[in-house]
């Protein structure tokens, strides 16, 4: 038996499959210099179309009217094109709206494990950009607060 570096190497050369690898962690070390979810979602759809040469790849908010599979976590195909889930939160958000291109007419589960891989990725960055606001907004709070308190003390002092 080969080691499996030797095996995906050679599927890497003989079938031109890219190293989804190494794609998942340049994506990750990407998203952790995006701040905003737009730059998030153009990132993730460059990961997904560029090394599969699909047609389209597209971040889309979902609603409470979205499938039913696809709210549980379920990856559908809806008028040719794949929808991968992407949770947020605890519970799909977004999906990522996929189609093949006419350089590669179909995908296989290596391709689709890798796209809900990179589906993942957004997800945490989405919940990681809320916790940041999260802290963003509590620390203004705090200021404020503290500024408030600051002038009450200066004006209790100022009727002594």
């Amino acid at each position: 038996a080969l080691p499996i570096w030797v095996e995906e190497t050679v599927n890497r050369w003989l079938f031109r499959a890219p190293d989804y690898r190494a794609e998942t962690r340049a994506l990750a070390a990407r998203l952790r210099d995006v701040h905003d979810e737009q730059g998030t979602a153009a990132a993730v759809e460059d990961a997904a179309r560029r090394p599969l040469e699909l047609s389209e790849a597209r971040v889309i908010a979902i609603d409470a009217a979205a499938s039913p599979a696809l709210l549980d976590g379920e990856t559908v195909e809806h008028v040719g094109k794949l929808l991968i889930p992407i949770s947020s939160g605890g519970r799909v958000t977004h999906a990522m709206a996929v189609a093949p291109g006419s350089a590669r007419p179909g995908l296989v589960s290596s391709d689709v494990d890798y796209l809900r891989a990179i589906a993942g990725l957004y997800g945490n960055r989405m919940d990681a950009l809320g916790r940041e606001r999260d802290a963003i907004e509590r620390q203004s709070r705090e200021a404020v607060l503290l500024q408030q308190v600051t002038e009450a003390e200066q004006i209790g002092r100022a009727h002594v």
